[in-house]
């Protein structure tokens, strides 16, 4: 029984051969999955023993392979993983058996026979052959209780036939099983015939009938005397495929269909030839002759016809396999189908074969056609993408070139309309021109306040510089000279407010400060009016208040609350009639809490509420313009609404509107 061992470990595959060539295994070792397919694919074996755990792969993946490609070789998988899932798993993959590690080698030694006996029977009992009996298990073959002396691979051939009863063996595939090679020299051709001469000599001297027949030339006659053995014949080979030739994905399928078309081809032959033998009998073919046989000029198509003893269990639909056969001394893998069939009383085994070079030939062709028409194919899909690609792409390449490569900073705001249908498209280019106008928008308006910031802080350092050069330059007295630098103190002063109030706007509009505190409304807005109180006075000015005095704004910034309103209450009193008046009433709307700050005003006209937030717009000659300003930037910050409603000498109210969910009305003690 010959043996491939697949270990990765080399010490334990090599106990494991010893021990099996004590048992009068033959045995070889690989290592990896890469030597195992090119062993496969040199030589036949009856049983392999598979570690899983191998250097460049797994081996349930090599199992999957060899269990396609040699269904007839036994396996036992021989692993260090030994749970119960890995065990069915390898069991359900295709293993005959499974033998955890660590393992006894007489326990595997068992394993092999058992799969031996599955395979060729029970090899403990002996085979009656006629008037002999051989002893398979024990090497042993008698003649009416006589030994009779075969020397080991005389009695290697002759066990391998009786093992392969009814099955005809080819040349090579004796060679390979009883000297463990393949690719035997063409110069040795007749090496087994000479051993099968000696077999037959040798029988023969003890009885007349020679059960080891063969007929010359493309068949060989299986004859035996016995009906239910079929003992020789150089016939039949399994042709075995490199597993690393089994072609994937695309190729798979197109040597499928190769094989499909010619397995349909060899039915139909079968069906033809049996058409002739209604017809016309076997003599059509036979001519005389007891077997027939024929094969085109270049061997790719052969037919034969042979008896095949009396057993008419074997008489069931065509099978179809690879196998070798020899050809005026050419060996040739053909795909073959086989027949058996009963005519007058005998039975007789027809075969047709188609070479597999002409199967290639054909799963060739179809793949040359098959790349051909994929080239073609994927030729017109990128012809079709890229102009389809184009012109579904073309606004995008307008939006790209109008709003982006011929635009310039800051930008036009006269856009050109992009032609699409493109729902996409359309919004795409709304949204570029909206980012547009708010990026130059703030873009200009931020020019402006710059330009007016340089002018406000230029301004007054003008000033300081000429007054300080005029002190330096004349010849002034003491009190003219303290006048004018009370002066320059005061315009230092516009200085430092305006420097003030332009980094209060930057720390709000950076959002620097935090909104964590509860402002008492009422309160906030009394100190407010208390510190304002002169400049009321002056104006005679009345306030009113018309507030809960348990109203609590909540999540502010308790310093800019007070600014805001200080500034708004501030812009009232300096714009107020004389004896006017400023009311501060609190009411309640379906989503949002409103203070209004009202005054009885010189007011403003349309135009003026425009830009009444706009930085250096409002300025009067006691301010620098940047009082509003604060309170709309410091609103933003604190998500507070504004709202002006004005007329001209008619006042002005500003709203200011509250998320309700910043307002707690609590209850008053």
């Amino acid at each position: 029984m010959k043996v491939l061992i697949i270990e990765d470990e080399r010490e334990l595959a090599c106990e494991i051969m010893d021990f099996l060539n004590v048992q009068n295994y033959e045995c070889n070792i690989v290592n990896t999955i890469n030597d195992a397919i090119r062993l496969l694919g040199e030589r036949l074996f009856d049983a392999i023993v598979l570690d899983l755990s191998l250097p460049d792969g797994s081996g349930m993946e090599l199992l999957k392979v060899i269990k396609s490609e040699h269904p007839d070789t036994f396996i036992v998988i021989a692993s260090a993983r030994g749970a119960l899932e890995d065990r069915i798993r390898g069991i359900q993959d295709g293993a005959d058996d499974y033998l955890p590690k660590p393992f006894s080698l007489a326990e595997l030694h068992v394993r092999l026979q058992a799969i031996r006996r599955r395979q060729y029977g029970n090899m403990g009992t002996p085979v009656t052959v006629g008037d002999f009996l051989v002893d398979i298990e024990n090497r042993i073959i008698r003649f009416n209780d006589q030994e009779i002396v075969l020397y080991k691979k005389e009695f290697d051939i002759l066990s391998y036939l009786l093992l392969n009863k009814n099955r005809p063996l080819s040349r090579s595939q004796l060679y390979e099983h009883v000297w463990g090679d393949l690719s035997f020299p063409s110069t040795d051709s007749n090496y087994i015939d000479v051993h099968i001469k000696n077999i037959r000599k040798k029988l023969a001297a003890y009885a007349s009938v020679d059960w080891l027949q063969s007929v010359r030339g493309l068949v060989t006659k299986p004859f035996a005397h016995e009906t239910e053995y079929q003992a020789h014949s150089l016939f039949r080979h399994i042709q075995i495929t490199h597993i690393w030739s089994v072609p994937l994905g695309t190729a798979f399928f197109f040597n499928w269909y190769a094989q499909y078309s010619i397995d349909r081809v060899l039915r139909e032959q079968q069906h033809k030839v049996f058409d002739n033998i209604r017809i016309n009998g076997l003599d059509y073919y036979f001519q005389g002759d007891k077997n027939y046989g024929s094969y085109t000029m270049l061997k790719e198509d052969y037919i034969a016809i042979q008896t095949a003893g009396k057993d008419t269990t074997r008489l069931s639909p065509a099978t179809i396999n690879i196998e070798q056969r020899v050809v005026d001394k050419d060996t040739i893998n053909y795909r073959i189908l086989h027949r058996f069939f009963e005519a007058n009383g005998q039975m007789y085994l027809l075969e047709i074969g188609r070479s597999q070079n002409s199967i290639s030939m054909y799963s060739d062709i179809l793949q040359q056609v098959a790349f051909v028409i994929l080239i073609v194919l994927l030729l017109i899909t990128i012809s079709i993408d890229y102009f389809y690609g184009r012109g579904l792409l073309n606004p995008l390449q307008d939006i790209i070139q109008f709003r982006l490569t011929e635009q310039t900073f800051p930008f036009s705001l006269k856009f050109k309309s992009i032609k699409t249908s493109t729902t996409d498209f359309r919004l795409l280019d709304k949204r570029l021109c909206e980012l547009m106008i708010r990026a130059t928008k703030a873009y200009v308006r931020e020019k402006e306040f710059t330009s007016n910031a340089s002018h406000e802080l230029l301004t007054p350092i003008s000033i300081l510089r000429g007054k300080i050069e005029n002190l330096l330059s004349q010849d002034i007295s003491p009190l003219e000279a303290q006048d004018k630098l009370l002066s320059a103190l005061q315009t230092l002063e516009r200085l430092n407010g305006i420097v003030r109030t332009l980094l209060l706007l930057a720390r709000v509009d950076s959002g620097q400060y935090e909104r964590n505190e509860t402002v008492l409304a009422g309160q906030l807005l009394e100190e407010i009016c208390e510190e304002l109180r002169p400049l009321m006075d002056d104006k005679e000015i009345k306030v009113q208040f018309e507030l809960p005095a348990t109203l609590y704004i909540c999540n502010q910034h308790r310093q800019l609350l007070f600014q805001l309103f200080y500034n708004l209450i501030n812009n009232a009193i300096q714009y107020n009639r004389q004896s006017g008046w400023i009311k501060i009433i609190g009411s309640e709307s379906t989503e949002k809490y409103i203070i209004d700050i009202s005054d009885s005003g010189i007011g403003m006209n349309k135009e003026q509420i425009t830009k009444i937030f706009d930085r250096f717009q409002t300025k009067q000659s006691t301010g620098h313009g940047l009082g509003l300003s604060i309170v709309k930037s410091i609103a933003d910050f604190l998500d507070i609404n504004i709202e002006v409603s004005a007329s001209k000498k008619c006042g002005t109210t500003i709203s200011l509107l509250f998320e309700k969910s910043l307002i707690v009305l609590k209850p008053s003690v």
